[in-house]
């Protein structure tokens, strides 16, 4: 932004004129797009910028090995696997140094960004016609030690198991009202489900949902 307030009239005009390909140059130095090429951090290679569609511009590193490290490290992540000490051991840069804690700790931040982008756009839907699910609330609180008073702040959650096979979700939400609870509901839970609920108000026009849902309501807490 500083350089852009340091153009005067005459250069701005004069910028306006450039090629196409000079304007664009420009712009790049000014970080306004993304280079064509960038250096990889993880081992210092060229990466390669890639149009990607729907899913936009991305760099891709042209050096074998670093994708090599990044599926080494996405196999681990997913595998419950990529704590510091057991990356270091297992997986090495192109120089066979290990790779940094720091670049680690990145990579897992970017792992659990790529799935939250995922879930947030692919929610999971668990049900079916004739399946029996049961929903709950539930709050989470925590105390230092486990010593001295609950504090005041407390995570509340709400989720949906299939009683057969497992399958689940469970979202946080600010408040357990019949205006929140029932959008979850039929985001995650399939149409024609049999939903067990303990007697809470929220869930009192579950069986009147245009989803078909049959609802069995019990007295006690699921």
């Amino acid at each position: 932004m500083d350089e852009l307030r340091q153009i005067n009239n005459r250069e701005f005009y004069k910028i306006l004129n450039k090629s196409p390909d000079e304007f664009e140059e420009f712009l790049i130095n000014l970080d306004l797009l993304p280079g064509k090429t960038k250096t990889c951090l993880a081992c210092g290679g060229t990466m390669n910028l890639r149009d990607r569609g729907k899913k936009g511009l991305t760099y891709r590193c042209t050096t074998y090995r670093c994708r090599k490290e990044i599926f080494e490290l996405s196999y681990l992540w997913a595998h419950h696997q990529a704590d510091v000490k057991n990356v270091s051991r297992n997986v090495k840069n192109v120089d066979g140094s290990s790779i940094a804690d720091v670049t680690i700790s990145d990579w897992k931040n970017f792992f659990r960004d790529l799935c939250h982008e995922y879930f947030k756009s692919h929610p999971i839907i668990i049900g079916g016609p004739g399946v029996v699910v049961h929903i709950d609330e539930t709050v989470i609180t925590k105390r230092k030690y486990h010593r001295g008073r609950l504090p005041s702040e407390e995570w509340w959650f709400f989720g949906g198991i299939e009683v057969v096979s497992g399958r689940a979700f469970i979202v946080p939400v600010k408040r357990r009202n019949r205006e929140t609870l029932i959008p979850l509901i039929q985001k995650h839970i399939a149409p024609g489900t049999v939903i067990h609920s303990d007697c809470w108000a929220a869930y009192s026009t579950i069986s009147q949902l245009p989803q078909g849902y049959i609802h069995r309501r019990s007295l006690a807490k699921i």
